[in-house]
């Protein structure tokens, strides 16, 4: 049973998401 790795998945994903939009915005 693999949910913790989905969760381990999701807050990658998150963290990625929130790494480029701080990018978008100093850009």
């Amino acid at each position: 049973y693999k949910r913790e790795e989905i969760r381990i998945q999701a807050w990658e994903n998150h963290q990625k998401a929130k790494a480029e939009a701080e990018m978008r915005r100093t850009e």
